[in-house]
C-alpha cells in the first residue's frame, strides 16, 4: 500500500490514469519539464520574489498588467509559497511530515476579517478541473488555521490580464470535501493494480505511450 504523502498533482494524475501515476510516483521515473512549465516556473519565481520583499520586475510583459493588483496584494502582509501538510485526521503537521495524509504548497496566502485567502498563480489557459485543486487547497487551509470560519481560493490567470476565477468555503462544505478526500486517497493507496486508463489527452505527451516510444499498448 502506497504511504507516503499525497499531493493535488498526485492525485489528479492518478485520475487521468494510474498505470502513469504509478511510474511517476512509485517507479520514480519523473520526466523533465516541458517548456511551458518552466515558463510557469520562472513566474512564480518573480512574484515569489516580489512578495519576499523584492523589487517588481518591471520589464516582464505577462506579469506587466497585473502591477496594481499584486501591489494591492501586498498590502495584506501576505505569506508566499506557503507549504501546507495535514494527517489522516486532518490535523495541521509539518509539510516534511512522512506521516503527513496530505500536502500542497500554495502560491499566496494571507487573512482579513473572518476569512484565510489562498491564491494560485496559474500560467497557460483555465480547466475544470482548477476547482479541484481549490478544494483541496481549502480543506488545507482551513484545517491549518482553523480560526477562520471561510476561505477563498483564487486562481489567478496570468496570461489572461485581469481574469481571477475564485471559490468560497465555509466549513460544513470543508467537511464534506474533507470526505470526498479521503474516499479518494483510499482508493489510491489501496490500488494493487494500477491499470491503465488511456484517453486522447491523457496519452497524448505521457511517457509511457507506445506512440512516444513507451511500453503501454493501451494508447488509443
Amino acid at each position: 500500500m502506497y504511504s507516503k504523502p499525497l499531493s493535488y498533482s498526485g492525485i489528479s494524475l492518478y485520475r487521468r490514469c494510474p498505470r502513469a501515476w504509478k511510474h511517476t510516483y512509485i517507479d520514480g521515473h519523473r520526466s523533465p519539464p516541458a517548456k511551458a512549465a518552466m515558463r510557469g516556473t520562472r513566474l512564480h519565481e518573480l512574484l515569489e520574489n516580489y512578495f519576499g520583499g523584492g523589487n517588481w520586475p518591471e520589464g516582464n510583459d505577462v506579469l506587466r498588467p497585473w502591477k496594481a493588483q499584486m501591489h494591492e496584494f501586498a498590502t495584506y502582509f501576505p505569506v508566499p509559497e506557503e507549504q501546507l501538510a495535514v494527517l489522516p485526521n486532518w490535523t495541521a503537521t509539518t509539510f516534511d511530515d512522512e506521516e503527513a495524509q496530505y500536502r500542497g504548497a500554495v502560491d499566496l496566502s494571507y487573512s482579513y476579517e473572518d476569512t484565510l485567502y489562498i491564491l494560485d498563480w496559474k500560467s497557460g489557459q483555465q480547466y475544470s478541473t482548477h476547482q479541484d485543486q481549490a478544494d483541496m487547497y481549502a480543506c488545507l487551509g482551513m484545517s491549518t488555521y482553523d480560526m477562520y470560519e471561510k476561505v477563498e481560493v483564487s486562481m489567478v490567470y496570468l496570461d489572461i490580464p485581469k481574469v481571477i476565477t475564485k471559490w468560497e468555503y465555509d466549513a460544513p462544505k470543508i467537511t464534506l470535501l474533507k470526505e470526498l478526500w479521503d474516499e479518494e486517497a483510499e482508493r489510491l493507496r489501496a490500488d494493487e493494480d494500477h491499470l491503465p486508463t488511456p484517453s486522447q489527452t491523457g496519452c497524448k505527451w505521457c511517457p509511457l505511450s507506445w506512440r512516444n516510444g513507451g511500453s503501454c499498448d493501451k494508447a488509443p
